[in-house]
């Protein structure tokens, strides 16, 4: 099967995968993004060619290249590519892997398109060196989500986990303290006041005044939602 009937095949991939393995758990807390709901996706775009990048928030998201479990000898060559792509291009892989950044809450993993590959590496770059790197405890991180996916988990309309330019960011289970998860927030706040006007640095905080988790992205539009602020002002102020 070559990878165009692959693509085109993959709305029913999906579905088929939920009959399976049970509907995609809601993301937790639901989002928002202040990314203009109003702006509703219609339809996904076609699937673009490899070497057409397409900027984070351009056009409609498009379907995955891939989905399936990581053992599966397509996903796994992919995973492998996605890596080496990421670290040639500066991203330091011993805090992250392709296999977090594309995996999915039914355990499979979706893999972008190529197009979309680059729009990751700002943001991954900007983490390690401003948040990961200084707070020095290990995090999860929530990557890609398919156009079908972030529908059936309540993402935002025109969420940029769809473009590959988001990160959901939290402690792992064994550092998940109140304390962490404030200094991770408060380093969000940092990186979004620092950070130059060109980059369009969005950043979310979901709760206060201890957060569950942030949300960082780059290269589509410099703002701010749910309780970030608290956070930007906490920090503006010290």
């Amino acid at each position: 099967m070559n990878t165009w009937t692959f693509i085109l095949g993959l709305g029913a991939a999906f579905a088929a995968f939920v009959a399976r393995t049970g509907r995609p758990k809601p993301a937790d807390p639901p989002e928002t993004e202040g990314d203009g709901t109003d702006e509703a996706v219609i339809e996904p775009d076609p699937p673009p060619a490899d070497d057409d990048w397409i900027p984070p928030g351009a056009g409609n998201p498009v379907h995955a290249l891939a989905s399936g479990p990581a053992k599966s000898p397509e996903i796994a060559t992919l995973l492998a590519e996605l890596g080496a792509y990421l670290e040639g291009h500066g991203v330091d892989m011993n805090f992250t892997s392709p296999e977090e950044l594309t995996r999915m809450n039914t355990g499979a993993h979706a893999i972008p398109p190529r197009a979309l590959w680059a729009n990751i590496v700002p943001t991954l770059i900007l983490w390690q060196e401003r948040i990961r790197g200084p707070l020095g405890f290990p995090m999860k991180l929530g990557g890609y989500r398919p156009v079908d996916y972030n529908k059936a988990v309540g993402g935002a309309p025109r969420s940029q986990h769809q473009w590959f330019a988001a990160l959901d960011v939290r402690p792992v289970k064994d550092h998940n303290t109140k304390a962490n998860r404030r200094a991770l927030a408060h380093a969000g706040a940092r990186v979004y006041l620092d950070s130059p006007a060109d980059l369009k640095v969005g950043f979310g905080a979901y709760g206060a005044p201890t957060p569950s988790n942030i949300h960082l992205d780059t290269r589509f539009r410099r703002r701010t939602w749910r309780e970030a602020d608290h956070y930007i002002d906490q920090v503006a102020d010290s």
